[in-house]
């Protein structure tokens, strides 16, 4: 295979996973990706939110949106318009968004629900993506793991050395879905748990965990439509009617990430991102002097501009 690799001892579920921009070509008028070039530098390979409660896409826009508008001159040298805070939340919302256009490639028949909040009388956290559809439900986690190598076995999941909480929180996740849509639908509910893993470097399955699927997420939606059949028109209508009414979860109401603002916000800073990187790539291939006429008139136009 080309870049990466794949290893498996007992589990033929996951599937090798190509580096490079995942989940296939963008759907027509889509035009945020997941960039390479932003994984090592300005996104840390890890996720900031162990027990989630809202979209990490929304976590994301909020923190940036308390950062202050960067100068003429941070522009001209290519400073990041992120904050320390919103740069923990930019890989897990890049990773969000990722997964989500990959499930929106689903055929006709499927419905997916996006950051969805379940608490219990314990606790609260949100699920990346619910799929509901003639192979089942499924709650589905985004995990942004590029470039990490990704060990799971029956009861770790481990990313470069670092054992992670994930399988055990999608669990949870998983009762507390199955109990609240069995409650309002009047009928039992499955669930199955799905960590969609976004651009590892590879991943190494030696056994599979009880309730959780781990799947590359550019490997994601042929999984699940090569699910088998076991529901109905009628039961699925019933169970997206269900999730997609406030009073199952007893929770705040939940926004998608396809939503069109969240979209064109994402979208305007990740613009941002990339041209700030190309400058400081300027300066650093041409050198200060080599660029000097390039820098003057980059000024010139980011001043103009403002």
């Amino acid at each position: 295979m080309e870049g990466g690799a794949y290893r498996q001892n007992a589990y033929p579920t996951t599937t090798p996973t190509p580096r490079g921009r995942v989940g296939g070509p963008a759907p027509a008028g889509e035009s945020i990706s997941m960039n390479p070039n932003l994984h090592f530098d300005e996104v840390p390979p890890d996720d900031p939110a162990p027990d989630k409660r809202r979209s990490a896409t929304s976590e994301f826009l909020r923190a940036q949106g308390e950062a202050p508008q960067r100068t003429p001159i941070q522009k001209i040298f290519g400073r990041s318009p992120l904050t320390v805070h919103s740069r923990s939340w930019l890989w897990a919302a890049l990773g969000e968004v990722e997964v989500a256009r990959a499930l929106a490639r689903l055929a006709d028949g499927w419905k997916v629900v996006h950051s969805v909040p379940i608490r219990d009388a314990e606790s609260q956290s949100c699920v990346d993506h619910l799929v509901i559809g003639p192979g089942g439900v499924y709650a589905v986690r985004a995990a942004s793991f590029s470039g990490q190598d990704v060990w799971v076995s029956e009861r770790s999941l481990i990313v470069a050395g670092h054992r992670l909480p994930h399988l055990r929180q999608v669990t949870l996740a998983v009762g507390q879905a199955e109990t609240a849509l069995s409650a309002a639908v009047d009928f039992p509910v499955s669930v199955i748990g799905v960590i969609a893993v976004v651009e590892p470097e590879s991943i190494t399955v030696t056994g599979r965990p009880r309730d959780v699927d781990v799947v590359a997420s550019s490997q994601l939606t042929r999984w699940i439509s090569r699910r088998p059949v076991i529901l109905g028109p009628l039961q699925i209508r019933m169970m997206v009617d269900a999730a997609t009414t406030e009073s199952t979860w007893q929770a705040h109401p939940f926004s998608s990430p396809e939503s069109v603002a969240l979209v064109e916000s994402f979208e305007s800073i990740r613009r941002e991102l990339v041209a700030a990187r190309m400058v400081r790539r300027m300066w650093a291939a041409g050198g200060a002097v080599a660029l000097a006429g390039g820098a003057v008139s980059l000024a010139i136009a980011i001043i103009m501009g403002n």
